[in-house]
């Protein structure tokens, strides 16, 4: 049975936890105005702000690259299929967003019911037309899910050390990313990584 000061007893608490982290003169408005935030609480823009699925992209166009400025991005996220980008279509997006002094990430996401063989040489080929534009290169996208047949961490770890060489020659510039999961793939990453 929920007695009625609880809610009240509540409040107060939280309101005089908040009170005491500010420190003193948080009761008044006025000394808060002249109060400098102390320095745990400041907050600093972080060095590296991405943006992924920009519309138009996939296509080529760069007419949504201006969302990066929106949020003061520098990183654009692209992320490569066997059906949305993988014959070139993004060039024209991704071309524009390095010229204009981003970084361009670039998950390529595979179908895992494909043999090694067969994502080595999707890979060779995405490469191909993105690679020298790439700062970072995801090896897979969100695998743990069913992405046209269901991976396992251990196969995910294999595909990785036969892809991750073709990533190093196409593009020795660019960061090797491994184990981009979803949120539900600790469990996969963890089987990955023994």
């Amino acid at each position: 049975k929920t007695r009625m000061w609880t809610p009240i007893l509540a409040a107060l608490l939280v309101s005089a936890a908040w009170a005491t982290a500010a420190g003193p003169g948080f009761a008044s408005a006025r000394a808060t105005a002249h109060l400098k935030a102390p320095a745990r609480w400041r907050t600093t823009r972080p060095k590296l702000i991405g943006v992924g699925d920009v519309s138009g992209c996939l296509t080529g166009s760069s007419a949504g690259l201006g969302v990066l400025r929106t949020y003061h991005a520098s990183v654009l996220r692209v992320v490569i299929d066997p059906l949305h980008g993988a014959n070139g279509q993004a060039l024209g997006c991704i071309q524009a967003a390095h010229r204009a002094g981003d970084k361009v990430q670039l998950a390529i996401n595979y179908f895992n019911a494909w043999r090694t063989s067969k994502i080595v040489s999707y890979f060779r080929h995405v490469l191909h037309y993105y690679g020298r534009y790439a700062w970072a290169i995801s090896i897979g996208n969100e695998q743990d899910l069913n992405q046209g047949g269901h991976e396992n961490g251990t196969r995910y770890a294999a595909v990785w050390r036969s892809v991750e060489p073709v990533v190093h020659h196409a593009a020795p510039h660019a960061i090797r990313v491994a184990g981009e999961v979803s949120p539900w793939g600790f469990a996969f990453l963890k089987s990955a990584l023994r």
